[in-house]
Parts: C-alpha cells; structure tokens; sequence
C-alpha cells in the first residue's frame, strides 16, 4: 500500500485567482486548533499564531527550535516519542498530550494532536504535521462525569447495603440475633474485614465484647470488662459519644501498647469505633455500647465515611433498643399473666411512653415536611409521608395496648346517652372514605326507616366501634369481587324488635372461617384466613370492640363466608 501523501491542491474560483500560500497561512491562523510542523531534527519550521501563543513565545523564538529548547525536559520528551513513532512507522497517530499553557502560570491544558507523517515529492518521510485541538474542557468534563457516575455507583452500592442490612435486622428477635448480624452485614457494608459489639454493663463503668461465632473465644475473653475510661478507641467512642477513628496502624497502636500486638494478629491498617445510640425518651441520646470495626487498609473516614458509618451503627442501635423492648414486652406480658393487676398497669405505662415519642416524632415530621428546618426533596417529602404513616399506624397498635389495659384494669367510665345513629355511621364513613377510595371500595350507609333512630351508648366508644369494624372491613375486602364489581363495604341502621336497634356492617371480603368466629374476639388473635399473609396489628380491636359494646349495654356479633364477605352486628338499647 502506498505510503498517504500530504500534498494538497487549493482550487481558486474562475476568475479569482488567489495567492494560495496567502490563503493558507489566513487558513492555519484563524481555525481554532494549533498547527506545526518539524522537521526530522524535531524543530519547528511552520507554528500558527495559535501554537505560538499557547508557548508563549513568538514566532522567532519558536521556528528554529526543538521541543526541548522550548518545553521542560519532561514535556518535550514525550512529545519527541511521539514524532520518531510516526516518523519510522510512516503512519499517522493519534495521541493526547498535557502541555503548560504559558498563558496561565502554573496551567496546563489537554491536548488531543493528530500526528501525520510529512513527505516531499518523492515520497520521502521530511517531517511531522501536527494539528491539535484543545480538550481542556472537554476532558475535564468527562472525568467530572466519571466522577459522578462512580459516586453515584458508590451511593446506590452503599444504599442497597444499608437496605440488605435494615432487612436483617428487621428479623432479628433477640439481642444475640442482632450482635450475629450487625457484625457480619454491617461488616459487610462498610466494607471492613472484621468488627465486633460491645455492650456496656449495667453499671455503665465498664463494657464488654459480645461473644459470637464470628469472633475468636480469645478475642472475646481479652476484653470482657474494658472500663470506659480507658484509651482504646471502644471506651473513647462510649465516653464521648462520638467516633473514634484511627485512620493508620500508626495511629491505631498510639492509643494503647496493647493494640500493636492485635492490629498485627488481625492485620488493622484502619479502624472505626462508633457509640451505640438510642433517645432516652427525653430529647437525649443514650449511649448502649459500641460497634467497631477494622479494615485492612488505610482509610481517610472521610465526611461521606462519617455519615455512612454513623448511620449503620444508628441501624444497629435501634435493632439492640427494639428486641430489648421486645423481649421487655413478652417478659412483662409472662408476668402480666400471673398477676392480671401488675399486667394492666404495666401495659398502660409503657403505652403512654411509647406514645410520647411517638408524638414527638410526628411533631419534628410535620416541621422537615413545612421546610422549617430548610427545602425538602420530592423524594424527601415522600419518604416523610411513609414515616408519618408508620407513626400513625404505630400509635393506633400503642392505643389499642393502652385501651386494652385500662378496659382489664377496669378503669373505663361510662358516659351513657342518647345517640343518633345514622349521624354516627355518617361520621365514621367520612372518617374512612378516604381508606376505602385508596382501595379502590364503594363505602356505604344504609338507614332503614323502620329502625328506631336513637340507641343508648357512649357516643365516643360507639365512634371507636365502629371505625375499628370499617377499617377491619376495607383492610380485608378486596376491591374486586368476583363478579366483577367493585369491593363494598356497607353500614346499614337496621329495626330489631324488643327494644333495641343494630348496626351492621358488612363487607364483601375474603370472609372468617366458621371455626374462627368466636375466638376472633380473644385478645391478639387477628381476622385473617391462614392462607394469606397476616395484616399488621395488635390483634386487640375486636376484643376491645366487644368489651366496649358491652360496657354501653349491648353485643357485638359476626356472622360469615368465606370468599363471600362478614357481617358484624351492634346490638344496642333503642333509646326512648
């Protein structure tokens, strides 16, 4: 194959016949990009004012000269590869090259230069042309896109962690369970090698490692009761609230003589201990333990580190404090059921202080949701609206625990009067329309003339009746029968002759066993049909319903089947 030429012809217009070399020098100094050219000695025998410029020199002090008169050492020996490179191999190349730009002091710009191979008439390699296009900006912008594409890499990583992590935890039923897998996916998350759980001892002077199958028996025994005024960076993190990180091996073994020999067992270039902590119930944080973990390289625990990390161990904290209460409830509700009177009491007031946080934190949502504290994301207004729910539905399970105590401890008055009925089936299905419409069900209220319109009741319990019956009926209606139509759920004001009245409500759900019926008003057993997943709840709604319908007078009743719906009954005194 023939070696390209680099000969050109320029063709002038009829008539117009114009001064080519004239025309190629206006050409070479007014298109955006630098064009030389250098002899097989390397110095330069054509640079366009651009070139020029860029070296910061003028045209005298540049033709003539060689890379190496012109650039530091470094620089021109770069560039002098590259020419030899076309010149023996005769092809053109493509290369990018980083020169100071004399323009700027201390600047350097990026070049992307097209190296072809210079021939005279006989073919014969005379030179390098060099064209190059300034990239400074172009590149500067891609390797800003690498960066963000990889911190958006690291952030969905670090996200899809903290979720396998939260899911774990979620699980866990008991302290041991929680120490298993805080250490192994928080671990995990981080990135470390190892890590380990301390907790601190009831007289919170001193604070042990808890035993796990992911630590050595030695590991484990060595530091059974660490006071927390000692140097090593658990009892610093306990003391003080915050992290404590050793970015080197160096600054890890400063802490304590004894740490050189465990940093070189267990090969810790880099370790972070973080505080374990839980609110106190009184706007504070109270510190439980600590989570350490060791990594075996360097790392800076940078402010993304920093609030990675704190965040784990607020993960694992909440998982500890959770499975602490949960194993409090049972133990109290073990006690409770040996002592009915120590039961309700206790019950009522943990209610009351679970629902005072409770309300607290519904209090600082609605604050970050007005954009008190600062403008709020569409997705951070999103994830507010799923804590508020989460608030409210846990309140609501808080409230029937608190209702359910004080009905047990029989410490519920009665405020017994006339009733309109159909006033308050109409406000219970304002109430849970919005519910119902979310589900895609048609709620209805039904008053029969012939029904006495007045009952005796607690107007204020009959409205808790009968918004636990609807909201039991929308949670288990599906919002498509069979047929086709939509899912109904309706309250109808029916006569019941010898003096009383009853409110039905009915739904078309899934339906309740025949062998179910009776125990669905035993405390914590849920409506549901064995086959589908269980619904969140206490279980405790229709035993309070009960119990409240009786306490006005009356009954409550169910009567159903499956696939076809239930009906439940209120039965109470007509009112004169």
């Amino acid at each position: 194959m023939a070696a390209p030429q680099t000969s050109a012809t320029v063709h002038a217009a009829p008539g117009r016949p114009g001064d080519v070399a004239a025309l190629l020098t206006t050409i070479c100094a007014t298109v955006p990009e630098v064009i030389a050219a250098k002899d097989r000695d390397g110095r330069y025998v054509y640079a366009n004012p651009l070139c020029c410029a860029v070296f910061g020199r003028e045209p005298e002090a540049v033709l003539g000269r060689t890379d190496a008169e012109i650039h530091a050492p470094a620089v021109a020996a770069v560039l002098r590869a590259a020419d030899v490179a076309v010149m023996t191999g005769g092809t053109s190349l493509t290369c990018t090259e980083v020169v100071p730009d004399a323009r700027f002091e201390g600047a350097t710009r990026t070049w992307t230069s097209v190296k072809t191979p210079w021939r005279d008439a006989s073919g014969a390699i005379v030179g390098v042309i060099v064209t190059s296009r300034d990239e400074t900006e172009a590149h500067a912008l891609r390797a800003e896109r690498e960066r963000l594409l990889e911190a958006e890499r690291d952030a969905r990583l670090k996200a899809e962690r903290l979720q396998l992590l939260t899911d774990t935890l979620s699980r866990c039923a008991t302290p041991a369970d929680v120490v298993h897998a805080a250490i192994r996916e928080a671990g995990r998350a981080v990135g470390s090698t190892a890590g380990a759980l301390g907790l601190l001892t009831p007289d919170g002077e001193r604070f042990r490692v808890v035993d796990s199958p992911l630590l050595s028996p030695d590991l484990v025994r060595e530091w059974q009761a660490e006071p927390v005024s000692g140097p090593i960076p658990g009892a610093v993190a306990i003391r003080t609230g915050e992290p404590c990180y050793s970015r080197t091996r160096a600054e890890y073994v400063a802490r304590d003589r004894r740490l050189a020999a465990v940093a070189a067992r267990h090969g810790i270039e880099a370790h972070a201990a973080l505080p374990l902590l839980v609110p106190d119930g009184e706007g504070h944080d109270r510190t439980i333990g600590v989570i350490t973990f060791q990594f075996g390289q360097p790392r800076p625990f940078d402010a993304d580190d920093d609030r990675y990390l704190r965040t784990v161990a607020e993960l694992c904290a909440q998982a500890l404090e959770r499975t602490r209460l949960a194993a409090a409830a049972v133990a109290a509700r073990e006690e409770a059921e040996r002592a009915n009177a120590v039961k309700g009491t206790f019950l009522a007031h943990m209610s009351h202080e679970l629902r005072t946080p409770l309300n607290a934190i519904a209090g600082h949502v609605h604050l970050l949701a007005r954009a008190v504290h600062g403008p709020v994301t569409p997705a951070q207004h999103d994830a507010l609206q799923r804590i508020q729910r989460a608030q409210r539905h846990l309140l609501g399970l808080i409230n029937d625990v608190l209702n359910f105590a004080r009905l047990e401890a029989g410490e519920v008055q009665w405020r017994i009067a006339p009733v309109v009925l159909a006033d308050a089936a109409r406000g219970a299905a304002a109430l849970m329309e919005p519910l119902a419409l979310e589900r895609g069900l048609v709620l209805a209220v039904h008053v029969d003339p012939h029904a006495a319109p007045r009952a005796l009741a607690d107007a204020e319990k009959l409205d808790q009746v009968l918004l636990n019956l609807v909201s039991n009926a929308i949670k288990f209606t599906p919002g498509q029968r069979a047929d086709g139509g939509p899912g109904m759920v309706t309250m109808a004001i029916v006569a019941d002759g010898g003096g009383h009245v009853t409110i039905e409500v009915r739904d078309t759900g899934i339906g309740i066993p025949a062998d179910r019926l009776e125990s669905i008003f035993e405390p914590f057993v849920q409506v549901r049909d064995d086959a589908r997943p269980p619904e969140g709840g206490t279980g405790l709604g229709l035993s309070i319903s009960r119990d409240l319908v009786r306490g006005m007078g009356g009954e409550l009743s169910a009567s159903s089947c499956i696939g076809a719906g239930s009906c439940f009954r209120i039965r109470l005194r007509a009112a004169p």
